[in-house]
């Protein structure tokens, strides 16, 4: 059935079903794709055991051509996460997997360096997925998302000042160079706007572009990704 906001972005006691579908288009690299995002309720193991179950299942199941597995940056190296990792793996198979790290918003800039944190937590990851190289991506998901609605709709007060606050912060960070140090075949054009470099500065159009690089020619009924 159709879905009104509150079922979407609030847990409502009457729903009994681990499925929710939600259509839209998406503006950026991947609009007028056909994706499909399997989006999980969360891999906490201490917490909700059926979000857990849930999670699982999704993953075995392997109805994808892509698992995004989402970090917070601000809680590398838990339990949870190491026994999510080895799972993880043990389950993918040769499907590729990008690691993508979020929240680095809350990053100081002037007591932490984007690229010792990345390679920390490359080393993490790799600790368990010894398999390949992982593949690391560092993004602030709050920058971009003020972007994209900034572009539909006005902000308020505290938003644009927080869009303006992240505009300053991350031409300092040195997001841009990790990405094109790492992996340099991603190519993210310049922009003379403001809210267009952000995106490129916070992570999220080198994110964009390889999804669709690994995405290309995906299934015929649409390109399947995983997000965990």
């Amino acid at each position: 059935r159709d879905g009104e906001e509150e079922d979407l972005l609030h847990n409502n006691e009457r729903n009994r079903s681990d499925k929710i579908v939600v259509s839209t288009y998406y503006n950026g690299v991947l609009g007028g794709e056909r994706v499909i995002i399997n989006d999980s309720p969360g891999v906490n193991y201490s917490g909700e055991k059926e979000h857990r179950e849930i999670t699982d299942r999704m993953i075995r199941e392997g109805k994808y051509d892509l698992l995004i597995y989402l970090l917070n940056a601000t809680q590398l190296g838990t339990n949870d996460d190491l026994e999510h990792l080895r799972y993880v793996k043990s389950c993918v198979g040769n499907t590729p997997v990008l690691f993508v790290i979020n929240k680095i918003d809350s990053f100081d800039t002037d007591e932490e360096d984007i690229m010792t944190v990345m390679q920390n937590a490359a080393k993490y990851i790799g600790s368990v997925w010894d398999r390949e190289k992982p593949v690391v991506c560092p993004v602030s998901a709050r920058a971009g998302y003020l972007v994209r609605i900034s572009q539909y709709e006005n902000l308020s007060k505290v938003e644009n000042g927080e869009l303006n606050g992240y505009i300053d912060k991350f031409e300092q960070m040195k997001v841009k160079e990790y990405y094109r140090r790492h992996y340099p075949s991603v190519i993210v054009e310049d922009s003379w706007k403001e809210k267009d470099r952000l995106l490129k500065n916070c992570g999220i159009s080198y994110v964009e572009e390889m999804i669709k690089e690994f995405c290309e020619g995906g299934r015929g009924n649409g390109t399947g990704l995983c997000q965990v």
